[in-house]
């Protein structure tokens, strides 16, 4: 049985998307059109309002410099072929397509379709635990990455299958922060009668040289293991499993594609499109130092991407680790000095749908809209690990080669865009991503329905040197994600030595998880120097504000309100990390049996200083780790000029004068997310629209 399709985009935007182009398409090579442009004295091309064709990636360089692309109303540049030729076949249609190539992606009507998925009953499947009985000429050490053991009722329809077919299903795996798909390689029944060893295609293991040198998690991070013996996930692409009307299959022997149409559909009225490009747009100057410079782009639309796999022969893709971090941009932009990129919009692939990426300086990204995005919204920067470090040394910043530090992008704004509906293909993708790259400015963006995090700031674990300074996180509307699939995420999520940082003026709300983490803003390992005020956190499934570790980082005047399990956590408490957090200004409301504090403990003034603060349980007494409010203040030195008073909250404006005797100073949201037009066009997506329902994952 098979869970309902609900990642789906309005056919309305779609359609708006046709109008917008007008009739028909344009058959000009877009890259002679570009190229020609480039060498004109005013550098300028205007698309016509129609849609333009490719089945490879345009490519821009050092000549394309000071180009200007825009369109009157709308140009779609499209990476999609249309399906054609419909035939019934039972509850199902088909159609034969001329591909070299499998198709793993399709949009019908302007929705994303589902690769036939098997759920099981209860939503998912699950391991009942780790192999350990290896196969003739397979290394026992290497069982833990490679293989699980499950229930065979579990996958007898598998167990049926040529090994031919069973190599081209997949497992789709949910694991905390990181989201891998990984081909079938065998199925084994056991001894027992009643349970099978499922092997698969691990491509994040380790060398086994690499395994027996490791300790502690750091051993078990490429396993699906990690995170407990009961791994969760769904079985794809599977003919069987094609039993859901917006489900399809395609056929690799034959080349026919199968598709279970959706009410109201018939094989005269399919509007079906797959993606047969990877990248569309790949703008990339010769180096760092030498960047193509002053690119522009309004206007332009690009929709249809494909995520290439790494092994096209056996159709396996590398996994990534967290927030989908490795996989690239379908509109990628790198080596690039003032990149302006207004009104564009950017929909229906498989990987992030723009990548900032590194050598980018002095751009900006706005009016834009993204939206069904395979792995996540927009990243800016570059993951990378650093090199050349010696031993004992601490910091993120990689060494400079001839003056030219290669993967940092910087002075990046990214504001009054729409990023939503992503995650549909790896669903550890964030909204904004900004890795080790400083004085950026993200403001005014509205962000929702993803499965993680939805503003990511930073890539340095601990308390290392990075190049992550001066950030602005402000006036951004973040809300309804997470969707109880992955864990430890946040509406905002930082993480490193981030100083002269502000989160400010957002409004975060309704933050889900399986098991830990769904908390509004989210200062995760290290996080150092942020100043975090003016914010409205409310309605999320774990903390309002939770901080892991970190160092002088100020919480002050804010509102949270009504988180479910606790209202406010401090992570690790120890000498070790003395100084780490101010908590000032705020007020606090919850409701029992919400607890106050995470892990229900008083924290100690070496950790946290809390003052001046402003609290109210709804149901029942103020209690801080379980002792009264009043010890509190005189054993702990905690919170000695706060108070314990009904803020009457008109919203999230206190009308309860007492709210001055803490200093606390008013402030407004309403200005959170995008403004102007992209406001109304906001409103006109947020109307009807389907949202995901908490996943039955937990």
């Amino acid at each position: 049985m098979n869970m309902k399709n609900t990642t789906t985009i309005f056919a309305a935007a779609f359609a708006l998307a046709l109008s917008c182009a007008g009739a028909g398409a344009q058959d000009s090579n877009l890259q002679e059109l570009f190229d020609s442009a480039a060498q004109t004295p005013d550098k300028k091309l205007v698309l016509k309002d129609k849609i333009y064709f490719l089945d490879e990636p345009l490519k821009l360089d050092n000549k394309h410099s000071g180009l200007q692309v825009s369109a009157n109303r709308r140009a779609i540049i499209s990476g999609g072929k249309r399906v054609r030729g419909w035939l019934k076949e039972g509850r199902v249609f088909k159609a034969k397509v001329d591909t070299p190539f499998p198709i793993f992606s399709l949009f019908v009507n302007g929705k994303r379709a589902t690769m036939a998925t098997d759920t099981g009953k209860e939503g998912y499947y699950k391991a009942i635990g780790k192999n350990t009985v290896a196969l003739p000429g397979e290394d026992a050490d290497m069982l833990v990455y490679n293989s699980m053991t499950v229930n065979s009722k579990d996958v007898e329809n598998l167990a049926k299958m040529k090994p031919e077919d069973l190599k081209r299903v997949y497992l789709d795996f949910f694991l905390a922060w990181y989201s891998p798909r990984y081909r079938i390689e065998s199925i084994t029944p056991n001894e027992d009668g009643k349970t099978s060893v499922v092997r698969f295609k691990n491509t994040m293991q380790p060398s086994k040289a690499r395994h027996l040198a490791a300790k502690g998690p750091s051993k078990k991070y490429p396993t699906v293991f990690r995170f407990g013996d009961k791994a969760k996930f769904h079985i794809l692409n599977a003919k069987y499993a094609l039993d859901e009307p917006g489900e399809f299959w395609f056929d690799q022997d034959t080349n026919y594609l199968y598709y279970y149409p959706r009410r109201g559909e018939t094989a005269m009225n399919l509007d079906a499109w797959y993606p047969v490009v990877g990248s569309i747009l790949e703008a990339k100057g010769a180096s760092s130092v030498n960047p193509i410079k002053g690119l522009s782009f309004k206007n332009i639309a690009f929709m249809y991407g494909r995520q290439i796999p790494d092994y096209p022969k056996d159709n396996t893709w590398r996994a990534t680790t967290q927030a989908g971090a490795f996989i690239p941009g379908f509109v990628s932009f790198k080596n690039v000095d003032g990149l302006l990129l207004d009104g564009c919009r950017i929909s229906n692939c498989d990987t992030y749908a723009l990548e900032i990426g590194e050598g980018v300086w002095n751009s900006v990204v706005r009016n834009c809209e993204i939206y069904d995005a395979g792995v996540g919204g927009i990243k800016v920067g570059k993951p990378f690990s650093p090199t050349g470090r010696k031993k004992g040394e601490t910091s993120c910043i990689e060494p400079v080669n001839n003056n030219t530090i290669p993967h940092i992008a910087g002075k990046i704004t990214v504001e009054n865009n729409i990023v939503y509906n992503y995650g549909r293909w790896n669903k550890a993708g964030c909204g904004i991503i900004v890795f080790n790259s400083g004085n950026n400015i993200v403001r005014h963006n509205t962000i929702f329905d993803g499965y993680y995090t939805g503003i990511s700031v930073g890539w340095c674990w601990g308390f290392h040197k990075t190049f992550s300074q001066n950030n602005k996180i402000c006036d951004n509307k973040i809300f309804h994600i997470g969707h109880g699939v992955m864990d430890d995420m946040g509406g905002i999520y930082t993480l490193g030595n981030a100083e002269g940082s502000v989160i400010s003026g957002n409004e975060i709300y309704d933050i889900h998880r399986v098991k830990y983490g769904a908390w509004g803003i989210y200062n995760d390992e290290g996080s150092t120097g942020y100043i975090i005020e003016n914010n409205y956190v409310h309605d999320t499934e774990e903390d309002s504000y939770f901080q892991h570790y970190g160092l002088n980082n100020t919480v002050r005047n804010n509102v949270f309100v009504d988180p479910q399990n606790h209202a406010i956590g401090v992570g690790r408490r120890s000498k070790e990390y003395p100084d780490e957090l101010v908590f000032e200004r705020n007020i606090v409301v919850y409701k029992s049996p919400t607890v106050l504090l995470r892990n229900d403990v008083p924290y100690e003034r070496r950790t946290a200083k809390f003052n001046k603060n402003m609290y109210f349980n709804r149901a029942g007494e103020v209690l801080v780790g379980k002792i009264p409010f009043k010890k509190w203040q005189k054993d702990f030195g905690q919170d000695v000029d706060s108070i314990i008073a009904d803020p009457k909250l008109d919203g999230y404006t206190p009308t309860n004068e007492l709210y001055k005797k803490i200093g606390f100073v008013p402030f407004s949201v309403e200005t959170a997310g995008v403004e102007g037009a992209m406001k109304e066009r906001f409103e006109r997506v947020i109307k009807n629209y389907p949202f995901v329902t908490p996943s039955p994952y937990k």
